[in-house]
């Protein structure tokens, strides 16, 4: 099913690339959750971020330049810092809209457990605010709801003049005794 949903983002893509030629474009983040396991896709900088017992581990990486260049640099032993310096760093190296995109997605499902929270979001939260200060701000016994009020004033309170647009879909996993 992963592959099928892979191709059928791809099928989009390739719609709006001969649509717009790359005049148009946008990031894509996705989870599909069911009976306690849970399949990812992906496309851009966008983030996935599955916390799990205080921890966070972000389940995507970003498809930009930046990423490119520090995997070209680290295989080579080179210091990956100046990547960063680099002005097209955050340029977009697939997302959707672009012709024959590369979908990150889950290999198997990965099965999550009570009171896992995923934050599925923009790079504008992340940008903002690291993994690290996300587990910092939030209260492990706080709702979706909660948490994500948290995650938009600890955005806002950076007071960033350049702040990207932000956005986060929050899930915290419960059991149901039905």
């Amino acid at each position: 099913a992963q592959a099928e949903n892979a191709k059928i983002i791809t099928n989009i893509s390739d719609k709006i690339y001969e649509e717009y030629r790359l005049g148009a474009g946008a990031t894509l983040v996705m989870v599909h959750i069911f009976d306690d396991y849970m399949n990812f896709y992906s496309l851009g900088d966008s983030n996935i971020i599955l916390i799990r017992n205080n921890r966070a581990t972000l389940l995507n990486y970003k498809q930009n330049y930046v990423t490119l260049m520090i995997r070209k640099l680290a295989e080579g032993g080179l210091d990956t810092s100046d990547a960063y310096k680099d002005t097209r760093a955050k340029g977009l190296i697939d997302f959707v809209g672009n012709l024959k995109c590369n979908v990150l997605m889950t290999s198997r499902p990965l099965r999550l457990i009570e009171n896992d929270i995923l934050i599925v979001s923009s790079d504008g939260v992340t940008d903002s605010m690291p993994l690290n200060r996300i587990v910092n701000h939030i209260h492990l016994d706080q709702n979706a709801a909660g948490i994500a009020r948290t995650i938009k004033y600890g955005v806002k309170s950076r007071k960033n003049p350049r702040q990207d647009n932000y956005s986060a879909v929050v899930i915290k996993m419960k059991r149901s005794f039905v």
